[in-house]
């Protein structure tokens, strides 16, 4: 699973950054490469300050008269006060390579970041129904915020094991180059001890994997808890999601205290282990008559190696602990993808004749019994239809159904004669207004609640909608007017106003077909009234679909449908479904004796 996470992300990122990222692999390459270079200069260094800056004598190592004739070469002095400055050159710009590399790490880890928010939040947006009734609120705002930031601190780390790793491997190239068979004896101890810690890394990844579940649980108890607090508080149940934020807190606690603690022990047991791994390579080199010169170019090079290993494993150990998050976010993006929402390329410009459903049947699942049962529908351009029937009858799904939220059908739905699969979704949508029975606001002012349905309204188009919504006099009464915030979800108003505010938002663009989901059933009885008389004007300029509890609200409708267990039982005028003796004559008694 490590691996193929890994893999997943190595593929993501040369799939998105392939320049970058082989700038950012060739830079630090080069790094350390020079890096390596000042390792070969500790030898003559030291020999030509033991032979008093006398050039090449038979004493001197091998590398010592490789590299002072290769200074002569280029002109150099052959001093050991040259060799001391070519190495602290060689750092300077060693250095200014490395800041290079890390700016590009930094550009790398802030444009995937960038870019995997986004794209996730695009791919959720464009996902259909099923996929919001599959998932939770609290996988999808814990994917973006705390698995976004874990897979930023888990490129940190894996551009990190690349330096690491790139520096470990030529500084041991330089020590095999020296002497093979003391680099292999030294080496070959340093694998003998980093093995178990290897190996715990694989727990890491496990207890990386569970956090962000709990995580995941953590944040889908926080968002209940906010959005439903004024139920929690009222039924003072607090106790009770104290406790299940108690428990999902504690087991992220201890499942993210181990995987860091094993981090931080993997990471300090390398060093002991590494000045060991010399020592004992000390101990070969004088059984095996090694010169000083050399054997300081192999004992540097493992000084410098030990740290970078050291790092290289708390990095893969954080990586470990960190890469899952990223495995999550794809998971959730491919999810999305897989249901996207489906289009035809119909333009919808308006409806010329209705809606019409024949033999119209749904379920939510394969082996699901229906919700919506042989349904035969119509909804004629400029009339107003209502629904109505007992909660769970099916009128909401069917409102959905005719809102494209669920292409897989049994049955004909047709638009003007169109199937629905040919319908161009976006432009369909964009002629719909709806009105839920619960409307939410959106955090900012009047004005610009409207403005985010359509930016290109005007002022003009705003009042008529408000004027028609019965909402106008009380926005006119606020001492902001329009520019009054509402509110989080429109708290600042009261039920009956953010109501009619819905109401007026949704026909501020003049739509085709206004949809009216229960839009009075939670209000008194004068925010019913007003509402009712919006409706009444608007009948005659818009075809309406209502869905209504409260029966008053529907007797100007053309035609209504009446529905139970996903079938409709009854249909036709008002006048004649009142003198009838069914469902609706009993519903009528029953609200109104």
């Amino acid at each position: 699973m490590l691996f193929r996470s890994v893999t997943r992300f190595v593929a993501y990122l040369y799939r998105h950054f392939p320049r970058s990222s082989f700038a950012y692999i060739l830079v630090t390459l080069f790094s350390a490469l020079l890096d390596a270079s000042t390792v070969l200069l500790i030898a003559p260094i030291f020999d030509l300050i033991m032979s008093n800056n006398q050039p090449v004598t038979g004493n001197m190592s091998f590398i010592s008269r490789f590299v002072i004739d290769f200074a002569g070469k280029l002109g150099m002095p052959q001093t050991a006060l040259m060799m001391i400055s070519l190495f602290w050159m060689i750092v300077v710009v060693r250095n200014v390579f490395l800041v290079i590399s890390d700016v590009f790490a930094v550009y790398i880890k802030e444009r995937t970041v960038s870019e995997l928010k986004v794209s996730v939040f695009r791919s959720v947006l464009q996902a259909n129904w099923k996929f919001y009734l599959q998932g939770h609120q609290g996988d999808f705002l814990n994917v973006l915020t705390r698995e976004i930031v874990l897979t930023q601190n888990a490129f940190v780390h894996f551009s990190g094991a690349i330096s690491y790793g790139l520096q470990i491997a030529l500084f041991i190239g330089v020590a095999l180059w020296v002497s093979w068979k003391l680099t292999f004896i030294c080496v070959g101890l340093g694998f003998l001890f980093i093995a178990p810690p290897v190996f715990l890394m694989k727990w890491n990844y496990r207890w990386g994997t569970s956090a962000g579940t709990y995580a995941a649980e953590l944040n889908g108890i926080l968002q209940e808890s906010f959005s439903m607090a004024k139920v929690i508080q009222t039924f003072q149940n607090q106790r009770v999601m104290l406790d299940r934020l108690w428990k999902a807190q504690h087991n992220l606690f201890k499942k993210t205290t181990f995987s860091q603690s094993l981090t931080i022990l993997i990471h300090h047991s390398y060093y002991p282990l590494g000045l060991l791994t010399v020592v004992l390579g000390y101990y070969m080199s004088v059984k095996m008559g090694m010169g000083f010169s050399e054997l300081s170019i192999i004992l540097f090079s493992m000084w410098k190696s030990m740290p970078a290993l050291s790092s290289l494993a708390k990095t893969l150990s954080s990586l470990s602990e960190n890469i899952p998050s990223f495995g999550r976010i794809l998971d959730l993006q491919e999810k999305a993808e897989h249901n996207k929402v489906t289009s035809g390329t119909h333009v919808f410009q308006g409806l010329e004749k209705g809606i019409v459903l024949k033999d119209f049947s749904f379920s939510y699942g394969d082996n699901a019994h229906y919700v919506l049962n042989n349904i035969h529908f119509e909804l004629p351009k400029g009339k107003m239809v209502a629904l109505v029937g007992h909660s769970g009858s099916g009128k909401s799904t069917l409102v959905d159904a005719i809102m494209g939220f669920y292409p897989h059908f049994q049955g004909q739905f047709l638009i003007d004669n169109v199937p629905f699969s040919a319908i161009d979704l976006h432009a369909y949508r964009k002629k719909i207004g709806y009105v839920p029975q619960s409307s939410q606001l959106f955090n900012t002012s009047i004005y610009n609640n409207f403005l985010w349905l359509n930016p290109d309204l005007t002022e003009a188009d705003i009042r008529w909608a408000c004027e028609q919504a019965n909402a106008l006099s009380f926005i006119e009464d606020l001492e902001m007017g329009f520019e009054t915030p509402v509110g989080e979800r429109g708290v600042r108003l009261s039920g009956g106003q953010v109501q009619r505010l819905a109401l007026a938002r949704a026909i501020a663009h003049k739509p085709e077909l206004l949809i009216l989901d229960e839009a009075t059933s939670a209000l008194d009885s004068e925010s019913e009234a007003y509402i009712q008389k919006s409706i009444e004007n608007l009948a005659h300029n818009m075809t309406i679909l209502v869905i209504a509890h409260r029966l008053s609200t529907i007797r100007t409708a053309d035609y209504i449908y009446v529905l139970k267990q996903g079938r409709i039982i009854e249909e036709g005028k008002t006048k004649d479904l009142e003198a009838a003796n069914g469902a609706f004559r009993d519903m009528l008694t029953r609200q109104f004796g």
